[in-house]
């Protein structure tokens, strides 16, 4: 016989229909976060039993008949998130509370009243068929204790933290590197924390050398324990001028008909972030005026040594224009120039053709006749870039989180690799786990 409390509502001698215990793993299947607890039971109660079925009911008038028993066992039995216990010869079955803190809930916003069903037998008994479905984490660490009682404690907020990377690289190998990832907590986490206060550790990485980071998307789950992430970063050619978060801009030159005259142009445009204080738009205005003007100068010039030495090359501003954007934390400066002309121009343009047979990746001028450049698969691009998969994890330790933080603190952490600092640091990676035992 087994007697099970939920709600204040205790069931004697109830018999078990059924008692499953099953592991919950995360969503790759790889590592165990919950154990749930899928309990059928039923019971026959009698009007003198109402004492030991509701003893809250202490000095409360006792229900008269069958029927209002029933009414108040069913609507309390159907009430989510209450204490649950089910003893078996003194026994409990069900992982006992964190530290006997506050609070009723258990690790995945339950326990959760799946149905009750009461059927009077006379008109001062029947019978009570309840199941309700609930999800614990037993702590490994601590084991069994010497009351043999199983301790839902000492455990870390985060149950599990799985990704996915993927690397897209276009037909100019520009290389974009994607990790989309879920992490879950514990609904009944002893430090009280809900789910986003944990993104800094668990969703936040830095970005490769060689890249801009593109976006960076959070979406909370609807039961409030999980956070869906997707981060996305570009492979950029050159970077940004520091403190820009985007940089555009183009250099063209233009020659008049027989080449009399020649003219440089140069367009900048620059974008902050949208916290004026952290990129402030006159900064930005100063930055692109002085890239541009910059441009224009070295173009009029032979050589910057012989300008300077000899005072020769110039630049004859013809116009200069400062857009800035009203709402918006960009700004845009062109600047136009008449130039001098250079030696190694022709008509005034400067791209000499003979450029490209110096190339050694190519041997003849630009052609369907001209071999193809090798992809740069091991030279560039995901050369230094490892794509990562989440490291074996064991939800009993305690404050496992991205390398670079301590505690629960929100803070910019950067992208590791080694296993001492890896992402879930406490676990092994798979496919090196063959070499040492786990969470050494």
């Amino acid at each position: 016989m087994a007697t099970v409390r939920y709600n204040g509502v205790t069931l004697p001698y109830a018999m078990h229909s059924s008692f499953n215990q099953e592991a919950v793993p995360d969503e790759s299947g790889t590592d165990w976060t919950l154990m749930k607890f899928d309990i059928s039971v039923s019971c026959v109660v009698g009007v003198d039993y109402i004492r030991l079925l509701l003893p809250d009911l202490e000095g409360a008038s006792n229900p008269d008949s069958a029927a209002a028993i029933m009414n108040l066992v069913r609507v309390r039995l159907l009430q989510r998130r209450k204490t649950l216990s089910v003893v078996v010869n003194g026994v409990e079955l069900i992982p006992a509370r964190m530290n006997n803190q506050p609070g009723t809930v258990d690790a995945k916003n339950g326990p959760i009243p799946q149905s009750c069903l009461v059927t009077e037998l006379s008109s001062e008994t029947f019978m009570v068929s309840f199941h309700i479905i609930a999800h614990y984490w037993q702590n490994l660490r601590e084991g069994v204790t010497q009351d043999l009682v199983l301790r839902n404690t000492n455990g870390g907020a985060v149950i599990s933290n799985r990704w996915t990377e993927m690397v897209d690289m276009d037909d100019c190998m520009k290389s974009t590197k994607t990790r989309n990832g879920t992490f879950t907590i514990r609904s009944d986490n002893r430090q009280g924390l809900i789910a986003d206060l944990l993104r800094a550790q668990m969703a936040v990485v830095g970005i490769p050398d060689g890249y801009l980071r593109k976006s960076s998307r959070y979406e909370i789950s609807a039961d409030g324990l999980s956070v869906k992430y997707s981060i996305t970063d570009e492979e950029y050619f050159k970077p940004p001028p520091a403190g820009v978060y985007r940089a555009q801009g183009t250099f063209t030159m233009t020659t008049s008909k027989l080449g009399v005259f020649t003219y440089a142009e140069c367009r900048v445009k620059l974008t902050g972030t949208q916290s004026n204080s952290l990129t402030p738009q006159n900064r930005l205005v100063q930055l692109a005026v002085g890239m541009a003007a910059q441009k224009v100068y070295i173009a009029g010039a032979k050589t910057l040594a012989e300008d300077k030495q000899k005072g020769k090359g110039f630049s004859m501003l013809e116009s200069a224009n400062v857009a800035v954007e009203m709402w918006e934390n960009s700004v845009t400066v062109s600047i136009r120039a008449m130039v001098q002309k250079g030696k190694k121009r022709i008509d005034g343009v400067s791209f000499a053709p003979d450029a490209y047979l110096k190339n050694a990746a190519v041997t003849k001028v630009p052609g369907c006749e001209g071999p193809r450049p090798r992809p740069t698969y091991y030279d560039r691009g995901t050369a230094g870039i490892i794509l990562q998969a989440a490291a074996y994890y064991d939800p009993s330790l305690e404050n496992t989180q991205l390398a670079g933080g301590t505690g629960y603190a929100i803070s910019p952490l950067a992208e590791v690799t080694s296993k001492t600092n890896a992402q879930m640091n406490r676990g092994q990676v798979p496919g090196a786990a063959g070499r040492e035992g786990e969470n050494v």
